[in-house]
């Protein structure tokens, strides 16, 4: 019993990760494949277009049902239904022989896929601490918010004439500051140990993300900047599907690895744990043994998968930094 619960555990969290990546990966191929489908289909730039803009606008109106939806049937019906919908959609985007049938296929298919991210770190943070849903959706609402009040900050200094480079270091600095806060993390954390560190991540994204769009296309001219613009957010997207490969990668391996190394002091012979028996009041005995195994065990050796992802983020923000100041200055500086 002892060994099944960290296996479900482990074949939810691929299972989910799959699923995000699945959906990542199909923004990307359709990115990748536009010039070859106007061909095909006969479509002008301005038809084609319409592959990604009906997908996104089906994604941001599922987004904000998702929570009402998965109240009303749960998250395991919704996450079932849009994944056969969206594998569904896929396919008959695949068989469609006019942009019409595309255009509507893609719609379809983002209105399943809108729920999958969301629900997918639901049940991760819920396997691992054990938040219902709402408790989960309330911690996890601030990284957003913070993120969107920091789009609209940029978006001023910007007009104000600030060099959108000193912008973009500012945002790398606070979301590593909001990261290695995160790297601080137990699991006998309060909420607002989430909520603050999710908050001032959100701040940097935000700050990062307008500016660096400016950055990205200060030096084309107009008739440059359509294609620029698939390839921006090809490159995005690819790289966002990279990290989300990597971290999951390293958050499954170092759970092993604490399982492996924890788990060999878990013995009647180690003196530490006699005491730790001892003044919990348990005795040695076949059940004692499925509870270490089952809880005190694997949610030490998940916690530490996790603080080692988050650690690997915390670094890849240093190496931004740098990064950053090799960025070309503007013609014209701001502030």
């Amino acid at each position: 019993m002892a060994k099944k619960q960290p296996v479900a555990h482990l074949i939810i969290t691929v299972a989910v990760m799959l699923v995000v990546f699945m959906q990542a990966l199909d923004l990307t191929i359709v990115n990748v494949a536009l010039p070859y489908m106007r061909g095909s289909l006969q479509a002008n730039s301005n038809q084609i277009t319409w592959v990604l803009t009906s997908y996104m606008i089906a994604n941001v109106i599922g987004l904000p049902l998702t929570g009402l939806l998965r109240e009303r049937y749960g998250q395991r019906h919704i996450m079932l239904w849009s994944v056969a919908g969206f594998v569904m959609a896929s396919a008959m985007c695949g068989q469609s022989h006019s942009v019409t049938e595309v255009v509507f296929w893609r719609l379809v298919q983002g209105a399943f896929g809108a729920p999958l991210a969301p629900i997918g770190q639901t049940i991760m943070l819920e396997s691992l601490m054990h938040y219902e849903a709402f408790t989960v959706g309330l911690v996890m609402a601030p990284q957003g918010i913070g993120t969107m009040m920091a789009m609209m900050l940029a978006g001023r200094l910007l007009g104000r004439g600030v060099n959108p480079r000193n912008i973009v270091l500012g945002g790398t600095v606070i979301g590593a500051f909001g990261t290695y806060l995160s790297t601080l993390y137990n699991l006998n954390i309060s909420m607002a140990w989430i909520i603050w560190p999710g908050f001032i991540r959100g701040i940097g994204f935000g700050l990062i993300a307008t500016p660096l769009f400016t950055l990205a296309f200060m030096t084309l001219n107009k008739s440059q900047q359509a294609e620029a613009s698939g390839i921006f957010n090809l490159m995005r997207r690819l790289g966002g599907s990279v990290g989300v490969a990597i971290a999951s990668t390293v958050m499954t391996q170092e759970t092993q690895v604490g399982w492996n190394q924890m788990g060999g002091f878990i013995n009647p012979f180690n003196p530490a744990l006699r005491q730790y028996l001892a003044a919990t009041g348990m005795t040695q005995n076949p059940t004692t043994w499925q509870v270490l195994g089952k809880v005190v065990l694997y949610s030490q050796a998940h916690m530490r998968g996790m603080l080692d992802a988050f650690v690997l983020v915390f670094y890849g923000f240093l190496i931004m930094i740098p990064l950053i100041l090799l960025l070309r200055k503007p013609a014209l500086d701001g502030i």
